[in-house]
């Protein structure tokens, strides 16, 4: 028995650019399923379901969109609040760079921000407040010997991603002690923060460009090719540190040691954040 074709390419990826399963005629947008025969989602908006103690940006607080008191936020079935012509929604979660910029953690007059990133110490006394022993680089928990705390950059993009409202996503190696900090996920490596970006950024592995094995940050730049968002490296196994995590403007990274550290890379990630080229929902 033959089998019959039609000779004409079918792309699963539509007007959208998203694909459609054909199994269930829904679009897939990386945080849910959009049926477009209906003009529903088949789960709600990511942003409307935060608990307001244990995240930072959630609809109920109205900083986000205006949370409550804009009426498109008040069902969070619906997209681009019902105009996709002005708005976008790429999947859901909203990653965009301004939002990454201004999330970083930052000293209040942006001196420290200028020439290089927030301590380590300031860092760990922000998220773990007086457990921290500052003079000795560790952190007291009640029943545990002292932690060394000395490489905070995974923190640091922890506190991001809990600003920005991705805090469910963080594996909890430890949980925030102090102040707006308090309960949040902290991800205390560069190799789970990987894992974590990975969770976010399901449903979009285009937007995450990895070179191996770097040998110049000019090699790096070009693969990059002026994009711009979360730049982590994972160093070799027979280096003394884990990797690097901070941010990068499209052509270099900042917020930070101004630093790749490539000599003792195996492999560099850019996880690129969305332009607001169109307003986003």
């Amino acid at each position: 028995m033959l089998e019959q074709r039609t000779g004409v390419y079918d792309n699963p990826y539509k007007f959208n650019a998203k694909e459609l399963d054909r199994e269930t005629g829904l679009y897939y947008y990386g945080a849910r399923y959009y049926n477009p025969r209906a003009s529903i989602w088949y789960g709600v908006d990511p942003l409307a379901v935060y608990h307001p103690v244990m995240e930072n940006e959630f609809y109920g607080d109205g900083e986000h969109n205006d949370g409550v008191y804009y009426w498109g936020n008040l069902n969070p079935y619906i997209y681009t609040y019902q105009n996709p012509i002005r708005y976008i929604d790429p999947n859901g979660k909203q990653v965009e760079w301004e939002l990454l910029y201004d999330k970083w953690p930052k000293t209040q007059d942006d001196m420290t921000w200028k020439n290089g990133e927030v301590s380590n110490l300031d860092i760990f006394s922000y998220v773990y407040g007086e457990k921290y022993d500052r003079d000795n680089e560790v952190l007291r928990l009640v029943g545990q010997k002292p932690i060394n705390m000395t490489n905070a950059c995974a923190t640091r993009g922890s506190i991001a991603c809990n600003r920005i409202g991705f805090g469910k996503y963080l594996k909890p190696d430890f949980k925030g002690l102090s102040g707006k900090m308090k309960g949040l996920n902290i991800t205390s490596t560069e190799g789970e923060f990987k894992k974590v970006l990975d969770k976010i950024y399901k449903g979009n592995e285009d937007k995450i460009i990895k070179v191996e094995n770097p040998t110049s940050e000019e090699q790096v730049q070009e693969v990059f090719g002026g994009k711009k968002g979360t730049f982590i490296m994972i160093a070799k196994k027979d280096v003394n540190f884990t990797g690097h995590i901070t941010i990068y403007n499209g052509k270099k990274v900042i917020g930070g040691n101004s630093h790749m550290y490539l000599k003792d890379a195996q492999a560099v990630y850019l996880y690129v954040a969305d332009k607001n080229n169109k307003q986003s929902k």
